[in-house]
């Protein structure tokens, strides 16, 4: 019978993309989002493993435990593993060992080392894949939107091959240690012959006689293109980087679909083209270019009851991710907190930068109303590094705040 693991994590995506990560290594898995919902499963499912994010809603994940320990109609006791997005204090680790937690662990962490985590907690060795490669996930991008794989992803440093389908569609993403390798598509319409007709840069003719070429086995139509004179160096590096860019954003415009990760896997060397953009950048690029409005505007009312807010726990700093004035000027503004559907910017654009704002986790979701502006201090503030790092005293005020339902 497959271990039973509870995970509760108030990041919906993470929650999912582990789930599923760990359900195809052959655990079974049951999600929560909030520490009274992690308490009340683990009574009814009694199980061999729960893993818990330290600053969940409703009871944070010290708390969440604590009762888990102390509940004696639970018939054994779980093995248990903490996760926090923000460096670890000594209190944080002092109330992980007074819980009997085997580890407390920092996100963003590698997939691989999750696995390696869960295994010994059970006391059991790694998952072995049944095939070569190692396990995959996978699911639908109308439940879970590429932006959001993307980001998840990264956040596990996974590396492997993403699959995308939609319809007669097929596109390949590899990724390395989380970051954007390469790319392929099987759409003959976004080969770089028609990408440089389409725009002009060649006249259909050469196109056709560029493509005769390679069929005929002379090489790359780039380097035929080139043996034509009709694109100097130059031209074709630049040409390639907005193939590669078109291959990879078309797949932002699919509202559904599938998707699949193959972790271990890679793409096939002919026809792949490199990606030169960081995760965070091409996210914000294809959510504002490409992703459909219909699907921004969903996501904003089925959240209509809360507020956005700078993250606690940030994947990217703020100066990792290219941003326009106005988007710089927007994301200023949520410093106090912004209203939803109260204080939506009317403008397209800014909607889909919120939006973008919100896959990359540059900030977070939030139920209630957004806390009163702080006043404003007359000292200078203390300097703190980019990332936020909690104090003892800060992480208690937050954990209570959130143990009442609050921010």
């Amino acid at each position: 019978m497959a271990p039973r693991i509870l995970l509760a994590d108030d990041d919906r995506n993470f929650a999912e993309i582990l789930a599923k990560a760990l359900s195809a290594a052959g655990y079974e898995m049951n999600v929560c989002y909030d520490g009274e919902s992690a308490v009340s499963m683990a009574r009814e499912l009694a199980p061999e493993l729960v893993i818990l994010d330290v600053l969940l809603p409703q009871r944070d994940g010290f708390s969440a435990l604590q009762a888990i320990r102390a509940d004696t109609q639970i018939p054994r006791q779980p093995a248990a593993l903490l996760l926090t997005g923000c460096s670890p204090t000594p209190r944080y680790r002092t109330r992980s060992h007074e819980l009997s937690a085997e580890a407390l662990l920092t996100k963003p962490l590698p997939l691989e080392e999750i696995q390696v985590r869960v295994a010994k907690a059970l006391g059991s060795g790694p998952p072995v894949p049944a095939s070569g490669s190692g396990p995959s996930l996978s699911g639908e991008l109308e439940k879970t939107p590429l932006p959001a794989v993307l980001h998840q992803l990264h956040g596990m440093r996974a590396s492997g091959v993403l699959v995308l389908e939609n319809g007669e569609e097929k596109r390949g993403i590899e990724l390395s240690d989380g970051q954007l390798s390469s790319v392929q598509s099987n759409l003959r319409s976004e080969c770089l012959g028609n990408l440089l007709a389409a725009a002009g840069k060649i006249s259909w003719d050469v196109m056709h006689e560029s493509l005769r070429r390679v069929k005929q086995g002379e090489g790359l139509q780039g380097q035929i293109l080139l043996a034509m004179h009709m694109l100097d160096e130059e031209d074709l590096a630049r040409a390639l980087r907005q193939q590669a860019d078109e291959k990879l954003f078309q797949a932002f415009a699919w509202s559904r679909g599938t998707y699949q990760f193959a972790s271990g896997s890679t793409l096939k060397t002919k026809n792949r083209l490199r990606l030169k953009r960081s995760v965070a950048n091409a996210i914000m690029q294809g959510v504002r270019s490409r992703t459909p409005f219909e699907v921004i505007e969903r996501f904003f009312a089925e959240n209509g009851d809360g507020y956005l807010i700078p993250s606690e726990r940030p994947y990217y700093r703020f100066q990792e991710i290219d941003l326009a004035t106005d988007e710089e000027q927007l994301f200023a503004e949520l410093a106090n907190g912004l209203s939803i559907p109260a204080g939506l910017p009317k403008d397209e654009a800014l909607l889909r930068a919120l939006y973008g704002f919100v896959a990359t986790e540059l900030v977070e979701f939030r139920r209630g109303e957004p806390p009163a502006p702080a006043v404003a201090q007359t000292d200078p503030p203390t300097q703190t590094s980019d990332r936020a790092i909690a104090s003892p005293d800060r992480e208690k005020a937050l954990m209570d705040r959130r143990s009442k339902g609050g921010p």
